[in-house]
């Protein structure tokens, strides 16, 4: 199956969620209408129809499931609604896939080994102080609360990599590890307990820990309230090397994602490593206040009869990775993932390429902050949830026309995208950063090993700048119109002048020289327009300009503050020659 392209998306869907903020977002799988879970039991041997869907967390109380639905006007229905929290829902997790391998048009899926209760199919961690197990059966009595762990609001929640162990993270500086197999979702106290000592405000436990002899095959990632997302290595117990920097949020990373499939493993099938006998063995990663990292490794051994278990965790780093602010988000990833989403505070998602560490689009369009960011099981959709109650949902369209941008036919605007873009580009031209000054600052708050390198800030700040000039507007389908019309007063571009090769032309008028739209990159420039219609050298006219003015060389129209929200866009970054 071929992996997802997130380099372009649209957005196919605007679900209005909750009352109040979406907190958290979970991909994953849901049982279609009338499968035995929904009536009964689910017994191994059955074969049960599962649908893709996602969950929702919000701060009105209430975990909500979602599923594909074509007669619904949004795509989606609400299969499910837990309401047994008595606060608001921070966090919801969704088990991984169970079966590799899967493809959309499959019309069924095993649900997995036998078991003698429903399958679990969420969980999700409130301000009530408690964490809640649920299942799809209407018949079996709801699973009681994981209430013993927590002093404090549960933060934060994960499922391992087999779905038979969860992790939560609480305000008590506490991460409890949960055993949910079969006959022990009655358990009253984790199986075991860490102390980072910093309120937990993200867990990933979604992938095994690596062998002895491969220590750097799964790696940490972080999101901090400085905006920038880490990357970090474990070949040495007690310590964390920063591999990688990823710069771009104007605010703090809310929530990282890693594009599931090929990715995690998991259309490999496997699930948490086995060290024999009856040893389940997970990796687990969490950002903290204080912007702590704390990773652990951790064995559950089942004995024979599958109803005691013991717990050994071992620490494998603990401390300080970001020197400003917490660790928002964590993430367990491969070195071979390649792509991550992150959410912000400044109101945008990004679609990274994590081999090449460069920015793949951003999506635009939020009035508030994007909470939380989730893909499907198979990474062709992505999941945002909104700090206005909404959950967005992006289709991936990697392959669609590169010479439009994908923004929704009612709200295509062209003199908002092309603003959104400015903005975006600005925002990362307008102040130079000094790469030793960061380094400086870092090393003498981090913990030893953790703080970036010089060189790493480097790498971060001039992939950065390409990823900004990648996101200046260029004259396209979306907005040549608009050009024309200002160029000649006409739509049909009736005011372009005509080069040798047939292409139109315009002049420059900070350079005076000549635009020639429809070859694109010439000595890495191309023309790039305002929101008012003229149009400009891209990087050496219209970028030096706007770093001393925001008004239009021409009209003085102000190219960056109409003041008007942006349009759901999916603005791709279009990396320039040169």
């Amino acid at each position: 199956m071929t992996a997802p392209n997130w380099s372009r998306c649209r957005r196919v869907a605007a679900i209005h969620a909750h009352r109040a903020s979406v907190k958290s977002v979970a991909g994953g799988r849901w049982p279609s209408p009338g499968h035995p879970g929904e009536s009964g039991w689910m017994d191994g041997g059955e074969e049960a129809s599962f649908i893709d869907g996602f969950a929702t967390a919000g701060m009105d109380g209430q975990a909500r499931v979602w599923t594909l639905d074509a007669a619904s006007s949004s795509g989606f229905r609400c299969a499910a609604a837990f309401n047994d929290h008595t606060a608001g829902v921070r966090a919801v997790a969704m088990p991984p896939p169970r079966r590799p391998g899967r493809r959309r048009d499959d019309a069924t899926s095993s649900p997995g080994s036998a078991r003698t209760a429903p399958d679990v199919l969420a969980a999700t961690g409130s301000y009530d102080r408690t964490a809640r197990l649920w299942h799809a059966s209407r018949a079996a009595p709801p699973i009681p609360p994981l209430a013993s762990g927590h002093g404090d609001y549960v933060l934060c929640v994960s499922f391992g990599p087999d779905a038979r162990t969860l992790v939560t993270g609480g305000a008590d500086g506490r991460i409890c590890v949960w055993d949910c197999d079969s006959g022990s979702e009655s358990t009253s106290a984790p199986v075991a307990l860490i102390r980072p000592g910093s309120a937990v405000r993200s867990v990933d436990a979604s992938l095994p820990p690596p062998s002895s002899h491969e220590p750097n095959a799964v790696l940490s990632m972080t999101g901090g309230e400085d905006g920038t997302l880490r990357v970090f290595t474990h070949a040495h117990a007690g310590r964390a090397a920063c591999e990688v920097v990823l710069a771009g949020h104007g605010g703090a990373v809310t929530s990282l994602a890693l594009c599931r499939g090929e990715d995690r493993g998991w259309s490999l099938g496997l699930g948490s490593r086995r060290d024999g006998g009856g040893v389940r063995a997970l990796r687990l990663a969490a950002g903290c206040d204080g912007g702590i990292l704390s990773v652990h490794d951790v064995a559950i051994y089942d004995d024979d009869g599958g109803v005691e278990v013991q717990v050994k965790t071992s620490a494998v780093f603990e401390g300080r990775v970001h020197a400003s602010g917490a660790a928002r988000a964590a993430l367990l990833l491969r070195p071979s993932a390649k792509t991550v989403a992150s959410a912000s505070e400044d109101r945008t998602v990004r679609l990274w390429d994590m081999q090449k560490g460069s920015c793949l689009c951003v999506l635009v369009g939020a009035r508030c902050t994007v909470e939380s960011v989730s893909f499907s099981d198979l990474g062709d959709l992505l999941f945002a949830g909104l700090a206005d109650g909404h959950a967005w949902v992006y289709l991936e369209e990697g392959d669609t026309d590169p010479q439009s941008d994908p923004t929704e036919p009612s709200e295509s605007a062209p003199e908002r995208v092309i603003e959104s873009r400015l903005a975006l580009a600005m925002g990362a031209l307008g102040t130079p950063r000094d790469p030793e000054a960061s380094a400086r600052l870092e090393s003498g708050r981090c913990a030893g090993g953790a703080a970036p390198a010089a060189r790493r800030f480097q790498d971060a700040y001039e992939e950065m700048e390409a990823d900004a000039f990648g996101s200046l507007p260029r004259v396209d389908q979306g907005n040549v119109g608009l050009v024309g019309k200002v160029a000649g007063g006409s739509a049909d571009g009736g005011g372009f002048g005509w080069s040798e090769r047939g292409n139109p032309t315009l002049e420059c008028s900070v350079c005076r020289g000549e635009l020639e739209l429809g070859v694109g990159d010439v000595d890495g420039d191309w023309p790039a327009p305002l929101p008012c219609g003229h149009v400009f050298h891209a990087r050496s006219c219209l970028v030096p300009w706007l770093r001393h003015s925001t008004a239009c060389p021409l009209c003085r129209a102000n190219a960056l503050g109409s003041g008007e929200p942006p349009p759901a866009a999916c603005l791709p970054v279009t990396r320039p020659a040169g």
